[in-house]
C-alpha cells in the first residue's frame, strides 16, 4: 500500500513529464509564408500571361475574320455592278465603261431594257474618297477603313482581249477596249491596345456586255 510520500512523488513526476505536443512549433514561420507568397505570385503570374495572351490571340483571329468578309463583302459587290457594264440589248451604243482610272470606274447598263439615255441607277461609279469606298447609288460607304497607309487601298486593273494591261490614262478607244477588271481592295481595322489587322481581297471580273 502506497504512503503519502510515495503519492506526492508520483504527482511532481507525472508535472515534469515534458508535453511533446506543447513543444512542436505551431503554424508557418515568417521565410515560408514569403516563399509561399512568392511561388503564388509566379503562378498568378503566369496565369494572367497566359490569359491576356489568348485573348489577344482570339480578339486578332475575330478582327481578322470580319475584316476579310468586309473586303470580300465589298469587292463581291462591285463585281456584281461591273459584270453588267455595258448592257445594251438594243443597240443603243448609250452603254459601257464611260471612265476609268486605277481607283475609280464608271459605267452604264441597260439595267431596265429601255434602250434609252442611262438612268440615275443606270450609271454607276465606285470611288475611293480617303479610306471610304463609296458608290454613286448610295450615300453610305460600301465599306469603311480602306487601308491608305502604303497605297491607295483600292486597285482598278484592265486588261484588254488579249490580256493585256490597258494604261492610263484610258481615252474612249481603250475603254472600248476593257474585257476585264482586276479588283484589288485592302481593308484596316483596330484590333486592340494600338494593334491592327489589315486584309487584302481580289478577285478579276469579265466583262460579258462589251464588245459583243
Amino acid at each position: 500500500m502506497m504512503n503519502a510520500k510515495s503519492l506526492k512523488a508520483m504527482f511532481s513526476k507525472s508535472k515534469k513529464a515534458p508535453n511533446s505536443a506543447a513543444t512542436e512549433p505551431g503554424g508557418f514561420t515568417l521565410i515560408e509564408l514569403l516563399v509561399a507568397m512568392a511561388v503564388a505570385l509566379i503562378v498568378l503570374a503566369a496565369v494572367v500571361s497566359l490569359f491576356t495572351t489568348l485573348n489577344k490571340s482570339y480578339t486578332r483571329q475575330n478582327v481578322a475574320a470580319d475584316v476579310q468578309q468586309v473586303a470580300r463583302s465589298g469587292v463581291d459587290f462591285m463585281a456584281q455592278g461591273i459584270r453588267m457594264a455595258g448592257l445594251d440589248p438594243t443597240q443603243s451604243g448609250n452603254f459601257g465603261i464611260t471612265a476609268a482610272t486605277s481607283t475609280s470606274i464608271t459605267f452604264a447598263a441597260d439595267l431596265d431594257l429601255s434602250g434609252g439615255i442611262p438612268g440615275p441607277s443606270e450609271a454607276i461609279t465606285f470611288f475611293l474618297n480617303g479610306d471610304e469606298l463609296l458608290s454613286s447609288l448610295d450615300a453610305v460607304p460600301l465599306v469603311e477603313n480602306v487601308d491608305i497607309t502604303n497605297g491607295p487601298g483600292l486597285t482598278f486593273t484592265y486588261l484588254a482581249e488579249d490580256n493585256s494591261i490597258l494604261s492610263e490614262p484610258l481615252d474612249a478607244i481603250q475603254r472600248d477596249a476593257i474585257r476585264t477588271v482586276q479588283i484589288t481592295l485592302t481593308v484596316r481595322e483596330p484590333a486592340g491596345r494600338g494593334n491592327t489587322v489589315a486584309r487584302t481581297y481580289a478577285t478579276e471580273v469579265r466583262c460579258r456586255n462589251i464588245g459583243i
